[in-house]
């Protein structure tokens, strides 16, 4: 990382992720659109960069999405 970047990241305080529902129709069509994207936020958001293993975030994943389909929500199946 260069260094402008690394002073630039020590200001970062959290992570967002946007949906803008007035371009959403129905509560299913927010789901598609947030889902599973909303995990891998949470993947960045609470694991120190250091740790962050894309391997085992895809395999906790599957185990994810297999509850979400349980719940019955709408999400953007990973081709």
């Amino acid at each position: 990382m260069r260094s402008s970047q690394c002073q630039t990241a020590a200001h970062v305080l959290g992570t967002q992720g946007q949906i803008w529902t007035e371009y959403q129709r129905t509560p299913k069509n927010v789901e598609y659109m947030v889902f599973p994207r909303l995990t891998a936020l949470a993947e960045v958001a609470w694991t120190p960069r250091e740790q962050r293993n894309f391997a085992d975030f895809s395999a906790r994943l599957r185990a994810h999405l297999a509850r979400l389909g349980i719940l019955d929500v709408n999400y953007r199946k990973p081709e």
